[in-house]
């Protein structure tokens, strides 16, 4: 195994930052009607007004409250009776996923990810970390779900680099027998930065709630000393490790990360439980990631 602080590998960091400041950010109005929707005595009037000049959302509230999924029982025909029925908390995951959908369907060459495998993989991440959290009886935290759809928006930065190192992160890894180093580690040692932290950057720039961007920065490391312990970075983590167990966007890191023993322990995660999170998960998925991103 090549050693971590190897003097011979370039460390790309202010090239990466820069591109991170430059990413563009979500549309000025997306980021309004995610803030309208996380205030409780918001004036609901006009944030359907608000809605209603955007076609897409619209069209997207729309299928998904008379989507099966959803049970709907009979026709809704009007975005403020849809609005009703999906409530705050779903039009804002409804409204973010449509201003990232078209990020998250590119191809990533580094990470060996086709397109729309990172959307499929996010997806089916946000919805195994809600339904993780009900089966263990937790209050699912407010932006669990938006948590696990935005949790790997770093690879999008990082991509072209993981495409230049990539020979020397899977050395680093353990992929040759030994043993294994997590691949988000690797990535910070070599490239200085992970997609982890491009993620909770991005968000910070594009001002997210910190709840947020720590579940995103923390997903692989939910036990980290300066956290203690994040409920939504651990569902996030657990998640995201079920998924890749289940072949939801491998690519090429995906068997290189290392679940976390304490969240294990913690949780007091049984196989049966996990399975029967990967069932309902894999049943959902493909109506979901249709329905959020049209």
């Amino acid at each position: 195994m090549i050693p971590l602080n190897s003097t011979n590998i370039n460390k790309p960091l202010k090239e990466i930052e820069k591109r991170i400041d430059s990413y563009p950010a979500m549309p000025a109005m997306c980021q309004h009607l995610i803030k309208s929707c996380e205030d409780p005595d918001v004036n609901f009037k006009k944030l359907v007004d608000e809605i209603r000049y955007d076609p897409g959302i619209t069209a997207n509230i729309l299928k998904m409250a008379n989507s099966a999924y959803y049970g709907s029982s009979r026709r809704i025909e009007s975005l403020q009776t849809a609005m009703v029925r999906l409530g705050l908390k779903q039009i804002s995951e409804i409204v973010i996923a449509h201003s990232v959908a078209d990020r998250l369907v590119k191809k990533l060459q580094g990470y060996d990810l086709r397109p729309e495998e990172l959307l499929k993989h996010s997806v089916w991440v946000a919805i195994a970390a809600e339904d993780l959290a009900n089966v263990l009886h937790i209050k699912p935290p407010a932006m669990l779900f938006t948590a696990g759809l935005l949790h790997d928006l770093g690879k999008i930065i990082l991509d072209d680099y993981i495409l230049d190192q990539r020979e020397a992160l899977l050395k680093a890894t353990g992929n040759n027998g030994e043993d294994k180093i997590s691949f988000d580690i690797v990535e910070h040692q070599i490239l200085g930065i992970n997609h982890s932290e491009v993620g909770a950057q991005l968000l910070e720039n594009w001002n997210f709630p910190e709840e947020l961007v720590i579940a995103v920065r923390y997903h692989h490391a939910p036990t980290d000393p300066d956290i203690e312990y994040d409920p939504s970075a651990a569902m996030v983590h657990i998640a995201d490790m079920l998924a890749y167990s289940v072949g939801i966007g491998i690519g090429v890191d995906g068997l290189q990360y290392v679940s976390n023993p304490e969240v294990i322990e913690r949780l007091h995660l049984k196989p049966i439980i996990l399975e029967g999170v990967a069932s309902r998960t894999l049943e959902k998925m493909e109506e979901l990631k249709s329905l959020l991103v049209g």
